[in-house]
Formats: C-alpha cells, sequence, structure tokens
C-alpha cells in the first residue's frame, strides 16, 4: 500500500473546484425529502476525488472502485452532515481510512487461509512449512524481522517498531514491501 497523504492538495491542484463551499450539498442531505438530490449532488461532484484518492492509496484499480462504493454508502447512511466542514478534506480521510480498513481485511484473508490449508494432510502441512520457510528466506532481514514481529509474534505496530528501533511509518514501509515480495513468490511458485 502506498503510502497515505494527509491533505487532498495533491488531488486539488488538478481539481480547484473542490475548493468552493457546499452549503447546498449539506442543507439537501440534511433534508429528509431532499436527502436523494443532495447525495445525487455529492456523487457527482467528488466520485472522481473518492476515486482518484483510492487509487493513489492502493494502487490498485479493482479494489478502488470497492472503497469508492464503500466511502459513499457510509456516507449515505450517516445521521448528520453538520459535522463536515470541507468535503474535500472529509472525503480523502474516509477514504484513506476506508482503504487502510480494506488493505487489512485483505491480509487478514490470507492469513485465515493458513489453517485450511494445515487441515488437508501432513504431507501437505511440510510442504506449505517449507514454502512459508522459503518465502520468508527471500525477504531483507527487515523485512523479514518485521513479518516475524507482527504476524508471527503478533505484536502490535508500536511495539514492533520500538523494538526494531525504527519508526512506525518504517516498519509499515517493511511490512509493505515484505508483502509485495511474499504475493510475487507464491503468484510463481
Amino acid at each position: 500500500m502506498r503510502q497515505s497523504i494527509n491533505h487532498p492538495d495533491y488531488l486539488i491542484q488538478f481539481m480547484p473546484e473542490y475548493y468552493s463551499d457546499d452549503p447546498q450539498i449539506i442543507e439537501a442531505l440534511n433534508d429528509p425529502g431532499k436527502k436523494e438530490a443532495g447525495f445525487e449532488m455529492l456523487v457527482r461532484k467528488y466520485y472522481r476525488l473518492v476515486q482518484v484518492t483510492a487509487l493513489h492509496v492502493t494502487n490498485n484499480p479493482v479494489l478502488c472502485m470497492d472503497i469508492t462504493h464503500n466511502v459513499f454508502l457510509s456516507i449515505w447512511k450517516m445521521k448528520s452532515y453538520q459535522t463536515i466542514a470541507s468535503w474535500p478534506a472529509y472525503l480523502v480521510t474516509v477514504t484513506q481510512n476506508e482503504a487502510r480498513k480494506q488493505w487489512k481485511k485483505s491480509s487478514s484473508e490470507v492469513e485465515l487461509k493458513v489453517p485450511e490449508i494445515e487441515e488437508a494432510s501432513q504431507s501437505l502441512q511440510i510442504d506449505t512449512k517449507i514454502d512459508i520457510q522459503n518465502a520468508l528466506a527471500e525477504l531483507p532481514p527487515q523485512g523479514r524481522q518485521a513479518v516475524r514481529l507482527v504476524y508471527l509474534e503478533g505484536l502490535q505496530y508500536a511495539d514492533a517498531a520500538r523494538q526494531m528501533g525504527i519508526g512506525i511509518k518504517t516498519l509499515e514501509t517493511h511490512l509493505s514491501r515484505a508483502k509485495s515480495i511474499l504475493n510475487k513468490f507464491w503468484n510463481t511458485a
């Protein structure tokens, strides 16, 4: 996963219309009779912003579409829209959070498949363990240590980073690179 951007300026430089204030959208969303029209205005104006943000964060067009859908679905389900001061900033933040959630979900799905493999048979277990050992051997030392601490020992990012003597963002970078290497390893194996 790419490093997230905390401010929409990287997108707004290409889309200056997003700087405009949106009281009519908030007003329509808060009126039950106009909520659907307000939501349509919101989607028409900000769909591209959400989609480009999701693609920038994940670099995955398929996942980007799921994230975009989930972001707008969560907005539709909201009870009040009065606390949103800036739609672009809010949407970028919600999109980045949804991307992280989807990324973690896809990571945990991979982890959930391991017990299924281990139950298959004794010989398959041995082969799987050898494959995992071979895959981990492909990782650089920092990536291998990060994977061991976070995924095998179950440490929180902060604890693993502290134990490795690095920052959390650096740990996330090592984990991201390790996942990329492991995905390539298993896709070619």
